[in-house]
């Protein structure tokens, strides 16, 4: 390291000090945030692939649950955290500093914050190739995000070179904010399939665990506590299920949020009596076990979502879906499950009762559940997702 790079690092601190200048990356990734959410996964699925060391990432958070699973398969991530102006500065201008060491062909980043990054970056990168990624499908913004949109929908036609949206609905939504249409350009979450596929040992294995029987009816629902999640009418139905199902089942819910340290949803489940129906996994890394232990898998969302990962994955499994018409739920869904009105118990109770009758036949299941995965493997293989980000950026895969 020569005089001037080691009194720069000096004054930017000793965190850059652990970066190895790979030659071989030449896309650096920006994102958000690295917490356990869908967004981030999809991130995570994208580089646990031959990418990963073509691959460089920048999380504008701190160290979060997606840093160290990158770490583990051998991905750099830089995390930091902009928080007041001074910080943001030093942040910054450490940014620009691996930027210009790494020197990519590529910057692609990752949700609006990132996005909104891009536009100073650009200043200083002008000859770089940024690609925008667009996560969200809601249309209800808190009214910071809605300034960083309506800068963004203005920016779109000069700074990005693509912008790269995960779902049909999502790149709708933003042509209607006003984003560039001619840069916009569609590209599914991926599902690798051998990791998300039909196991009846996991099955098995879970059941054991927890004491449950065979013909237990197990409903899964894996989202964080967070009301676009819409946990409160699912539980309106598991309280009305309890009155007219003539058998044992649990509710088995996963994500950010969903353990007991979360009094407000303790307080939910009391209040309706359904605790001792409800089983909380909390942040679950072997989120497959869960949806092949299950019957049913539930996405109940409102106010609409970008592509949902989890449908996609649990038909990976052969598990069938019941989901709010939100973001590309119908496309993913397809023939092979149930689409319901949004915050309508009556509705999401008496799919859940046509399920369970369904289900009595077996050939039935099995059929469903055969086209369910080929239809998965067919539409969104994650080899798919990949030969279109390499395109995209105008890279081979290794």
């Amino acid at each position: 390291m020569n005089l001037k790079n080691s009194i720069l690092l000096m004054v930017l601190g000793n965190s850059l000090k652990n970066y190895s200048n790979n030659t071989a990356i030449n896309t650096v990734i920006i994102t958000s945030s690295l917490a356990l959410g869908g967004a981030e996964k999809a991130l995570f699925n994208l580089c646990n692939t031959q990418l990963k060391h073509q691959i460089y990432i920048i999380n504008l958070s701190s160290e979060q649950f997606f840093s160290r699973k990158l770490n583990e398969i051998g991905i750099e991530v830089y995390n930091c955290k902009l928080s007041n102006i001074f910080n943001f500065m030093k942040e910054f201008i450490k940014i620009i500093y691996l930027i210009y060491k790494i020197n990519p062909k590529n910057i692609q980043t990752w949700m609006y914050h990132a996005d909104f990054l891009s536009i100073p970056l650009k200043i200083f990168f002008p000859f770089k190739k940024f690609y925008w990624g667009l996560r969200n499908g809601s249309m209800k913004l808190n009214k910071k995000t809605v300034f960083i949109v309506n800068i963004l929908s203005i920016f779109s036609y000069f700074v990005p070179h693509k912008i790269i949206s995960c779902a049909n609905s999502t790149t709708s939504m933003h042509i209607s904010k006003g984003y560039c249409k001619k840069k916009m350009l569609t590209i599914n979450n991926g599902i690798d399939t051998n990791i998300y596929f039909k196991n009846t040992k996991l099955r098995d294995d879970f059941r054991k665990k927890f004491f449950l029987k065979d013909n237990d009816l197990i409903i899964c629902m894996v989202a964080r506590w967070h009301p676009q999640k819409d946990h409160i009418t699912v539980f309106d139905s598991i309280k009305r299920l309890k009155k007219l199902l003539n058998l044992n089942f649990y509710l088995v819910l996963a994500g950010t949020g969903i353990d007991k340290s979360n009094n407000e949803l303790i307080f939910e489940l009391e209040k309706r009596k359904i605790i001792d129906n409800v089983m909380l996994m909390g942040e679950v890394d072997d989120i497959v076990t869960i949806y092949n232990a299950a019957d049913i898998n539930i996405l109940c969302s409102t106010e609409g979502e970008g592509f949902p990962n989890v449908l996609a994955e649990a038909m990976s499994c052969g598990t069938p879906c019941i989901s709010t018409n939100s973001g590309d739920a119908a496309k993913i869904i397809d023939k092979y499950g149930w689409l319901i009105n949004e915050k309508n118990t009556l509705d999401l109770t008496n799919t859940i009762l046509d399920e369970v009758q369904r289900s009595k036949n077996k050939n039935d299941v099995l059929i469903n559940s055969n086209n369910s995965i080929n239809h998965i493997k067919l539409n969104y293989s994650y080899k798919n997702m990949i030969n279109k980000y390499c395109e995209a950026w105008n890279i081979n895969p290794i």
